[in-house]
């Protein structure tokens, strides 16, 4: 009888069996909770900045304090229209440096960075994602402003495009090694050549995922403070040109935060809010526009 039941699979075995199945099956119960009780103690925070920066900048908002200029902290006409303006121009700038300059060197180092040259160029970029970004800030302030003589929006925005740089080439370079190597064979079978092939096809093929990344790195740099502090520096007053100085919505924030006078901390609040937006926008278009990039991630 007892053989006939382990013949049936009833056995000691399937019993074992059965009971190692359980106990992963509650471990992985026990880790499912342990994970969502770990994703909700992260949002704790998230969501806690979020509701101080909107509570705090809603209760200070003032329509006209987006198309007023900045101004004196006993005037409650200023606003902050200059520094949405300084961070417009500065990351228009940044981008116009670091968008193309990134491409163009992520592509290299995937399609023909087998050589000596492509290695040194692979440590500088990973030396420039890791060093602080005041580091970058205080470079161009000595090979730039103090060779100009002035602060600038245009030192800011290439400070921002070096930071930007890159953040683009590595996402640059990791998309098209993405690239199903199909295509690639497929534009060598037509006959084209391999500047053409990784023009028509292995960039036609990335451009979402790299598109995506450059949104990304939009945001990052729109975000940043220390380096904007040795650049454009500060103003009451919008850019008339590239070669004035310039406030930007962090540099804003951080001066009007840590001042004595409750109006312009009340800017300072209004613009984290409107920087919080601009920047949960972008990470809305990123996702609108390129949803499959983020699932195959």
């Amino acid at each position: 009888m007892i053989e006939e039941r382990a013949s049936n699979g009833f056995g000691k075995d399937s019993y074992t069996s059965s009971r190692h199945w359980k106990t992963r099956l509650n471990i992985d119960r026990i880790m499912f909770f342990v994970t969502a009780a770990c994703f909700l103690l992260v949002l704790i925070p998230l969501f806690s900045i979020l509701f101080q920066v909107f509570y705090n900048g809603l209760r200070a908002f003032k329509f006209a304090v987006l198309l007023n200029e900045g101004g004196s902290p006993v005037s409650t006409i200023s606003g902050i229209r200059h520094a949405i303006t300084g961070t417009i121009y500065a990351t228009l700038i940044g981008s116009a440096i670091g968008i193309p300059a990134g491409i163009i060197v992520g592509t290299y180092l995937a399609e023909f960075g087998n050589n000596s040259f492509a290695d040194i160029l692979r440590i500088i970029i990973n030396t420039m994602v890791s060093i602080p970004t005041i580091i970058t800030g205080v470079v161009v302030w000595a090979f730039v402003v103090t060779r100009v003589g002035h602060f600038s929006v245009l030192a800011g925005g290439i400070a921002l495009g070096l930071i930007m740089i890159p953040l683009v080439a590595r996402t640059t370079e990791e998309m098209i090694m993405l690239v199903s190597p199909i295509y690639i064979e497929a534009g060598y079978a037509l006959g084209l050549t391999r500047m053409r092939n990784t023009i028509s096809i292995v960039l036609a093929n990335a451009s979402k995922g790299i598109a995506s990344g450059v949104l990304l790195a939009v945001a990052r740099i729109m975000g940043e403070t220390a380096p904007l502090l040795f650049t454009a520096f500060f103003s009451q007053a919008s850019p008339s040109n590239i070669f004035d100085p310039a406030a930007t919505l962090p540099v804003l924030i951080y001066n009007y935060a840590i001042s004595p006078f409750e109006y312009w901390q009340g800017l300072a609040w209004i613009a984290a809010m409107v920087l919080i937006l601009l920047n949960l926008d972008i990470l809305f278009i990123t996702r609108l526009m390129f949803p499959e990039t983020h699932q195959s991630d």
